[in-house]
């Protein structure tokens, strides 16, 4: 039995290049970054690790585990996700990259996932400053732009932006010769 408000959900996975898949029941972990597959499930879908990461378990202790890109579908959606490879008596793991790559959040009350929206706050932020994907900065060095949310532009207008532009643009100022 699963601990109050976790779930498992059916997922499939696969070898991106296509060939046989497996259906797992993966426990909906939110304090997992990646999914976690046992090891012997991947490597019976020739899924080979092709890196390794580090990781914070829950004891502070830090590890390294091997990664690889595979196909996963949950529901009637299906991409490419990072999966770590996990010890092979582990049980399956759901990551909240995985959710975020689909688009899916957890519902804990109702024990399932959910569609949710992404987010692109700092993007809306930008455009109603009128901040576009590329920025030039007048403000020197010495004026008050190190002040958060002041910026000369480059029309040489006093803007507000969501973060200090030398946060955003350290390449605009130079360093100070002493």
């Amino acid at each position: 039995m699963d601990d109050v408000g976790s779930f498992r959900v059916p997922l499939q996975i696969a070898h991106l290049r296509g060939g046989p898949s497996d259906l797992v029941d993966a426990l909906v972990d939110t304090g997992a970054t990646y999914t976690w597959m046992p090891r012997g499930v991947l490597a019976r879908l020739g899924i080979e690790p092709h890196q390794q990461r580090r990781f914070v378990l829950a004891d502070g202790r830090e590890v390294l585990y091997d990664v690889a890109w595979a196909s996963v579908r949950i529901g009637d959606l299906s991409q490419p996700t990072l999966i770590v490879f996990g010890d092979p008596d582990s049980a399956p793991l759901l990551g909240v990259v995985t959710l975020e790559e689909f688009g899916l959040g957890v519902d804990p009350v109702n024990r399932r996932l959910v569609s949710v929206p992404g987010l692109l706050k700092r993007a809306s932020m930008a455009s109603e400053a009128g901040l576009g994907t590329t920025r030039s900065c007048r403000t020197p060095r010495a004026a008050n732009c190190a002040a958060p949310q002041q910026c000369d532009d480059a029309r040489g207008a006093r803007r507000l932006y969501a973060r200090p532009c030398r946060a955003l643009h350290p390449l605009a100022f130079p360093a100070e010769e002493d």
